[in-house]
C-alpha cells in the first residue's frame, strides 16, 4: 500500500516546479552543457539532437563526444545522416591528437584495431566503436559471463579514424566501419570446443592423473590466489596448450609436474623473485620430486622451469646454462619454459592483470576466452 503521507512530504509538485525553472533559466543563458549533463542519461542524446541547431558550431562536436562517452549504449541509436552532420564540426586538432595517441601506426598509415562482441552487440560491420587494445576487446567479448563472445581484428587507415577516446581507459577508436581492411574473426576456444579437442586427442586423462597429486598441505595458503585452484587452472591450460601444439607424453609430463608444484614455495602473494627456487627446495624437502616418472634430463628441465618461471625471460633464459641440460636439449627446455609461462600468465585473469602482449606463443592467444571461463568453474 502506498504511504500517502510520505508522498506528501516529498513535495513532488514543488520539485517539478523548481526543475522546470532551472531548465528555463539554464536554457535562457544558452548553457547547453549545463542542460545536457543535468538531464537524465536516458534522454541525453535525444536532448542533444533536439538542441543541435542551436548549439554554437565551435562546441557541437565537443559536446557530442562528451555526450557519447557518458552513454550506456552505442552508435546504433544515431542515424548515419545525423552523424555526418556532427562530423562537419570536428576540429582539425582532433586529427593531430589521433596521430599522437595512436603510436602503432605503420609506414602506410594503418593501425590494427579490435572489437569484442557479445550476443547483444552491434555487428562488427556496422560498428563505429573499436579499440587498439586487445585486452579491452576481450573484456567486452566476455562481459556478463558470456564466453561465446567473438573478437574481430582489422586494419584501418588513420584517414578514416573519426576520433580516439581514452576517458574510460578503453582506448576507443571511432571509425567508419565500411573503411575497414582485412577483417577477421580471431580463432578462440571456449570450454566446450576445447574439451572436444582434449578428449579426441587423448589429453583429458592427464588432468585427472596430475590433479590428484595436488595436496593442500603442500601450500602455505592452500586456498589463496596462488594455491590449489591456481595450480589446477595452470595444469588445465598446460594440457590445452600442449594439445594445440601436439606435444608428446614426455613433454606433457614435464608441464604437468611444473604446473602442480611451481608455487608451493610461496610464503605470500606478493611479487617475489625467489619463490621458484623455494618451490624446488620444498619439492625435495617433501620428497615429492617425480624421479620415477622422469628421466634425469627431464627432471632438470622441470627444475629449470620451476626455479626460473618467476623471473624476467631475459634473466631466466640466461640461467639455463647453470643447469645440466645438454646443448641439444636446450631448445626443447626453452620451448617448454615458454609454454608453461604462458599457461601461468593466462591465469592472471583472476587478478585482472592479464595482458595479451606478454604471451609468447601464438597458440596461447586462442585460450584467452577459455581462461576466463575456467576461472568461473575452477575457483
Amino acid at each position: 500500500m502506498v504511504d500517502v503521507s510520505y508522498l506528501k512530504r516529498m513535495n513532488f509538485k514543488d520539485r517539478i516546479n523548481k526543475w522546470e525553472k532551472w531548465i528555463s533559466d539554464t536554457y535562457s543563458k544558452r548553457d547547453y552543457e549545463g542542460i545536457l549533463f543535468r538531464v537524465d542519461s536516458k534522454i541525453r542524446l535525444q536532448t542533444y539532437m533536439d538542441l543541435f541547431d542551436e548549439i554554437p558550431d565551435k562546441i557541437k562536436y565537443v559536446l557530442f563526444i562528451e555526450v557519447y562517452t557518458r552513454m550506456d549504449f552505442g552508435f546504433h541509436y544515431i542515424k548515419p545522416e545525423f552523424f555526418q552532420r556532427i562530423l562537419k564540426y570536428k576540429p582539425q586538432s582532433n586529427n593531430d591528437k589521433v596521430a599522437i595517441e595512436l603510436s602503432s601506426i605503420d609506414n602506410k598509415g594503418f593501425i590494427t584495431v579490435y572489437r569484442g562482441e557479445g550476443s547483444k552487440s552491434t555487428p562488427f560491420d556496422k560498428a563505429y566503436s573499436w579499440t587498439d587494445d586487445f585486452n579491452v576487446a576481450l573484456k567486452f567479448s566476455s562481459n556478463w559471463g558470456n564466453f561465446d563472445g567473438k573478437i574481430y581484428e582489422a586494419k584501418i587507415h588513420t584517414d578514416h579514424i573519426i576520433d580516439f577516446i581514452n576517458k574510460r581507459n578503453e582506448r576507443e577508436v571511432l571509425l567508419f566501419p565500411d573503411k575497414l581492411h582485412k577483417v577477421k574473426e580471431l580463432d578462440l576456444y571456449n570450454l566446450e570446443s576445447m574439451m572436444v579437442r582434449l578428449e579426441d586427442d587423448g589429453y583429458l586423462p592427464w588432468y585427472l592423473y596430475f590433479e590428484r597429486k595436488i595436496k593442500p598441505d603442500y601450500f602455505k595458503e592452500a586456498y589463496g590466489i596462488h594455491g590449489i585452484t591456481h595450480a589446477k587452472r595452470v595444469l588445465f591450460h598446460s594440457l590445452c596448450l600442449g594439445c594445440l601444439m601436439e606435444l608428446n607424453n614426455e613433454d606433457i609430463m614435464i608441464l604437468g609436474q611444473t604446473s602442480i608444484y611451481h608455487d608451493i614455495g610461496r610464503i605470500n602473494d606478493e611479487k617475489c623473485n625467489h619463490h621458484g627456487k623455494l618451490s624446488w627446495l620444498k619439492i625435495n624437502e617433501l620428497r615429492i620430486a617425480p624421479a620415477q616418472e622422469l628421466c634425469n634430463v627431464d627432471m632438470e628441465i622441470v627444475k629449470f622451469i620451476i626455479e626460473n618461471h618467476n623471473l624476467d625471460d631475459e634473466i631466466a633464459l640466461k640461467n639455463i646454462d647453470k643447469y645440466s641440460i645438454s646443448k641439444s636439449e636446450k631448445p626443447r627446455a626453452i620451448k617448454l619454459y615458454n609454454i608453461f609461462c604462458d599457461c601461468d600468465s593466462l591465469d592472471r585473469v583472476r587478478i585482472n592483470s592479464f595482458d595479451v602482449k606478454y604471451l609468447r606463443n601464438s597458440e596461447s592467444k586462442k585460450l584467452i576466452m577459455l581462461a576466463k571461463e575456467i576461472l568461473s568453474i575452477i575457483n
